[in-house]
């Protein structure tokens, strides 16, 4: 992942790094997509008094979010990371973010993912701090009181969202990036139609199988024989078995059956 080059204008502060988990933080109902990015740094130049130019990495497991609603983040300015290990690749994603974007900086983490909401992933001194979660979530600083120190604001996702409706066109960012990136394997793309073919090609599959845990006798910790798909976590074979193709299967197994 990388967090861009070349200087942003005079009217524009320091920029601001934004990693929205897709998982935990779907576009809600009633919302269009490509209006996120422009609710999102209405918000932040509300809370900071000043324009920063945002740069927002749409993360998570990206195999089981409709092709529609990737094409739409993708085309608004987003960058679409598949990205399902959680905490471990946002971790990664913050230390290159710090390397290419030096305090003053900003942070904002849209998210309720505990792998991700986690203080430890942020204390990069210097640094301002917001997080999102969403609305049947507590508080962050609720559920762990140390936030207090690493984040200056919390926001209710839907509801930054909400109050930023009508706010004026999105900053344009001049320097190009990837569109979409394959962390598993270390692939971009350009063009996201080919982005979510990827993820679903027998190559990436592969890359999964030879990356995820496994247990004793090398049997996979997380596994869907009916799919025969590896899960990296507990949290992912859960997206996986919510999943409509997943359901099908089932459903044909059982036919079948």
């Amino acid at each position: 992942m990388a967090g861009g080059g070349g200087d942003a204008s005079s009217s524009l502060q320091k920029r601001t790094g934004v990693w929205w988990d897709l998982n935990t933080c779907p576009v809600p109902a009633g919302v269009e997509p490509r209006r996120v990015l422009a609710c999102i740094e209405s918000a932040l130049e509300k809370e900071m008094g000043r324009r920063s130019e945002v740069h927002i990495y749409a993360m998570g497991n990206l195999e089981y979010i409709s092709s529609d609603l990737l094409e739409e983040i993708s085309s608004s300015g987003i960058m679409l990371i598949h990205a399902p290990c959680g905490g471990n690749d946002l971790y990664s994603f913050l230390l290159e973010w710090a390397e290419l974007n030096p305090p003053p900086a900003n942070v904002l983490l849209i998210s309720c993912d505990n792998t991700m909401v986690n203080p430890g992933l942020f204390q990069l001194a210097g640094f301002t701090g917001f997080c999102a979660y969403p609305k049947d979530h507590p508080p962050v600083t609720v559920v762990v009181p140390d936030y207090h120190k690493v984040f200056v604001k919390e926001f209710v996702w839907e509801t930054l969202l909400n109050d930023n409706m009508t706010c004026d066109e999105m900053i344009v960012n001049e320097d190009y990036e990837p569109l979409c990136i394959c962390e598993i394997c270390n692939d971009t793309f350009e063009i996201c139609g080919e982005f979510i073919t990827h993820l679903k090609s027998e190559e990436h599959i592969k890359e999964l199988f030879d990356m995820v845990p496994r247990g004793s006798y090398g049997k996979l910790k997380h596994f869907c024989q009916v799919c025969n798909y590896p899960a990296y976590d507990c949290h992912n074979l859960l997206l996986h078995n919510e999943s409509e193709e997943h359901n099908r299967k089932v459903s044909l197994f059982a036919c079948t059956s």
